[in-house]
């Protein structure tokens, strides 16, 4: 008898349109909150209910809520946090080219790769040293999560062939074992830590999108009695990225309650202080619009500079709190 179709089997776009349908926006919406074009959603939705063998996205919604269910059923207790927040560790990367120097290739990439997510700051990051405990052995990523309270693994792997050098990079939620990046970036080697920047900046402007849209997306899906602070933040941030005067206001709503209930949080601040000042961009941009009589262009600057104070003034007060983010 064929196993039940779920929403494991659907490719990591799809799962992101799923989580966005059964959150009830349209087509229209889905396709400017993931960057793609109307028509390509309208793919994705059919593909998607022909892979779940449901008849329409409401059907859809309820098995990804069944799915959710089972999955929270399997996994148990949630992964240790760091103050609630995710965190994230980067497992030595497999040299597959014989030879000490494709080994020390693949540590420096592991090692660089952990500093600068590290300065990221909202993301904790397992310390190298622990993560290196893991070298050579067989990778059990829901194992790694539990015994590092980490969310997301990043493994990976580094092959040297002449003057070429090839890096497959993963980026898993060790809850589920899902896959929220995946990709392999080719370069020519000629200066060694030339091309091991390269390849580092290449892979965090990959991976801290992913990443930022996946906790996004965790964070729509949870109902508000269960949500963190973290969470909240990532919902803001969601609703801060639409770049409209409404997302700005319930961005707003929300940092603001966050900040009233744990005032320490510089991003928090730092949230409230960007959607202030896409308030004050947007009313000085409405000034230029349409001719405005004299009462309506004292207005306009008015609100304009309230929220440009108020951006200053939150954004300080994140920086006070926090000043290396």
């Amino acid at each position: 008898m064929p196993a039940t179709p779920t929403p494991r089997q659907l490719t990591p776009r799809q799962l992101e349109v799923l989580e966005l349908m059964a959150r009830g926006l349209t087509n229209r919406e889905i396709a400017g909150v993931l960057g793609i074009a109307a028509g390509t959603v309208k793919i994705h939705v059919s593909a998607i209910i022909d892979a779940l063998q449901v008849s329409n996205r409401t059907e859809a919604a309820l098995a990804l809520q069944d799915f959710r269910v089972d999955e929270a059923e399997k996994l148990g207790d949630p992964v240790p946090g760091f103050g609630e927040r995710p965190a994230i560790v980067v497992l030595p990367f497999d040299p597959l080219s014989p030879g000490e120097e494709a080994e020390w290739f693949a540590d420096g990439l592991v090692d660089d790769l952990t500093s600068r997510i590290a300065a990221w700051r909202w993301l904790p990051v397992i310390a190298r040293n622990t993560a290196f405990t893991y070298k050579g052995q067989p990778v059990d990523v829901a194992r790694v999560g539990r015994e590092l309270g980490a969310r997301y693994v990043v493994e990976g792997s580094a092959r040297r062939e002449g003057d070429r050098v090839r890096i497959n990079v993963q980026l898993i939620d060790a809850r589920s074992g899902t896959h929220v990046f995946a990709e392999i970036f080719d370069r020519e080697v000629g200066d060694v830590f030339a091309v091991q920047d390269e390849i580092v900046a290449a892979v965090l402007g990959a991976i801290a999108p992913a990443l930022l849209r996946f906790e996004q997306l965790q964070s729509l899906a949870r109902p508000k009695a269960e949500q963190t602070v973290w969470d909240r933040l990532y919902r803001g941030s969601f609703h801060l990225s639409k770049q409209t005067a409404e997302g700005a206001a319930e961005a707003s709503a929300i940092f603001d309650e966050v900040i009233a209930q744990t005032p320490e949080v510089a991003l928090a601040h730092a949230g409230r202080a960007l959607a202030a000042l896409g308030d004050g961009i947007r009313c000085v941009g409405e000034s230029q619009l349409r001719p405005l009589d004299a009462d309506e262009g004292r207005n306009a600057l008015l609100r304009a500079l309230a929220a440009f104070g108020l951006a200053e003034q939150r954004g300080r007060r994140g920086v006070e709190l926090d000043d290396l983010d």
